[in-house]
């Protein structure tokens, strides 16, 4: 049995789960939610009812208490990330990997921050181009 990842397709959060799983060769199927539909599988795994979420197949984790075949939770990009790495490791690009992370991270925040400064009455330029220097600054 694979790993399941719950994900919502515009979630660059959950894009980068999808990159490490497929770059891992971490076999997973993948369930597409809408994060905003009450009648998701979302609060069945966790309370926050944020995406995206990773179930974790009996065969890999240690106790069976899920009637669908999966053990164990794991929520939150970073979280997701940590436990593939400590489950999968590869050493070798553990340093770089962490870095990039920082930088996507830093990137993605900047880009919501921008998109609601937009939204103002009367956004500041100033903070504006801040936002937009540390854009371009981590995909440089």
């Amino acid at each position: 049995m694979a790993y399941r990842l719950i994900s919502a397709t515009p979630s660059p959060y959950a894009r980068k789960v999808r990159i490490v799983l497929l770059e891992k060769g971490i076999p997973f199927d993948l369930l597409t939610e809408v994060p905003w539909d009450s009648t998701t599988t979302k609060p069945r795994h966790k309370p926050l009812e944020k995406l995206p979420i990773l179930l974790v197949p009996k065969t890999t984790a240690t106790s069976s208490n899920d009637p669908d075949g999966f053990t164990a939770t794991v929520f939150e990009s970073h979280h997701i990330l940590a436990y593939l790495e400590i489950k999968h490791p590869d050493i070798d690009a553990r340093l770089l990997a962490l870095e990039v992370e920082v930088i996507a991270d830093g990137v993605y925040d900047a880009c919501v921050l921008l998109f609601f400064e937009k939204q103002r009455a009367a956004p500041s330029d100033a903070w504006t181009a801040r936002q937009r220097r540390k854009v371009y600054g981590g995909i440089a």
